[in-house]
C-alpha cells in the first residue's frame, strides 16, 4: 500500500511539472506507464504493431489533454486507461 501511495505522490509531481511545460516530467510518466498501457492494448488486439501504435496515440492524447486534466481523486493511470479504452474503441470502429 505504501508503494502505491509513493507512486501517486510522484505522479502528482510529474503531472504538475509536465503541465508547467517540463517535457522530462512527461517522459517519466511515459516510461512508467507505457508498458502497462501497451500490455492492456495488446491483450485486446491481434496485432503487436496496432497495440504499439495505439499506445503511442494514448500518450499523444494524454500530453495534449494535460492542460485540462484534473485528478478528481483518481490516479493518473486511470486517466491513461480511459484514453486507452477510447483509442481502442476508435481503432475497432
Amino acid at each position: 500500500m505504501g508503494e502505491l501511495r509513493d507512486h501517486a505522490v510522484h505522479d502528482r509531481d510529474w503531472v504538475a511539472r509536465a503541465r508547467a511545460g517540463d517535457t522530462e516530467a512527461f517522459g517519466a510518466l511515459y516510461r512508467t506507464y507505457f508498458d502497462p498501457i501497451y500490455r492492456y492494448l495488446r491483450s485486446r488486439t491481434a496485432s503487436t504493431q496496432d497495440a504499439e501504435d495505439m499506445a503511442e496515440t494514448v500518450f499523444l492524447r494524454a500530453f495534449q489533454a494535460l492542460p485540462r486534466y484534473h485528478e478528481h481523486g483518481l490516479p493518473f493511470s486511470a486517466f491513461l486507461y480511459r484514453i486507452a479504452r477510447n483509442v481502442m474503441v476508435d481503432h475497432h470502429r
